[in-house]
Parts: C-alpha cells; structure tokens; sequence
C-alpha cells in the first residue's frame, strides 16, 4: 500500500483518493460496525498539541520521552464522531484542557465505558471516561515530569 500511495500528491489527489478504500484492518477498531471501514475511515489517532509527542514539525525523539514511553500515549481509539478518512493527515487535536467528547465513550460496557489508548511501550490500555483531567494530561505529555502513581485514576 506505501508503495501505491504518491507521496508527491496531496492525501486526496485523484489517485491517491482511489486507495481510501483500501483501508488496511489494521486502522479499523474490531468493535465498530463495518460502516466506517467502507467509508475509509479510522478512529485511530494521534494527540496533537502542545507538549504531546506528535506536536509539529519537530521530532520528538526517544530520549526525549522523559515521562517514560509508558507513560506517554501515542494513539487513541477516539471513537465513531471523531473518525478521519484513514489517509487525511488529521488527528486528535489536543489543547492544554483536552476535550474528550467521544473520546472516552468509544467502547460503552455494561461496566466501564472508556477508550483504548495505545502507549509508547507498545501497551495498548483502556482508559476510563472516569479519569481525572489531570491524569489524561500527564499521559498525553511526553516530558511533563508528572509524578503518575499506580493509585491515580
């Protein structure tokens, strides 16, 4: 699919909007329903912003993942109502008071409702749409020096 994909043309150049279709499994959240994957679309995004490992042009590189890789999230199950066609360089935009609507819901349980989120570990952990505001912060930083305990929620 890299091999396909004209990197010199914009995502949804005429031919490059002919791969949206393809989407990989990989980009699809096995409990959705089939509808987004036939619009080409992924929950799967990465946090944006201030502070967060994927914040501009810059490369964060690992040694500077001073909060440790698990405790830095990379990409987050955010769910149907913020789903981006899977080639558009869009993610989850994050502000210093993240806005979580839709995200923390993606999976509603009879139990917990929450969102996977995948961390720089390679851990992929379920967060729930209880967590406090200033847990959600410390994990979306990649070098913030937030003290993170075992007890927080």
């Amino acid at each position: 699919m890299y091999k396909e994909f004209h990197l010199d043309e914009s995502w949804d150049s005429p031919h490059n909007r002919s791969l949206i279709s393809k989407m990989p499994a990989t980009y699809r959240c096995p409990g959705e329903s089939g509808e987004l994957a036939g619009q080409g679309k992924t929950r799967y995004l990465a946090p944006r912003g201030k502070a967060t490992i994927f914040s501009g042009a810059e490369t964060v590189k690992l040694r500077d993942v001073t909060d440790g890789t698990s405790n830095t999230v990379m990409v987050v199950d955010a769910g149907d109502a913020n789903a981006v066609v899977w080639t558009k360089p869009e993610d989850w935009n994050v502000d210093p008071e993240p806005k979580t609507a839709g995200v923390l819901s993606s999976h509603a349980g009879r139990i917990h409702t929450g969102s996977n989120f995948l961390f720089g570990d390679g851990s992929v952990r379920f967060l729930h749409e209880t967590i406090s505001s200033r847990l959600l912060r410390a994990l979306l930083t990649y070098n913030g020096a937030e003290a993170i305990s075992s007890d927080d929620r």
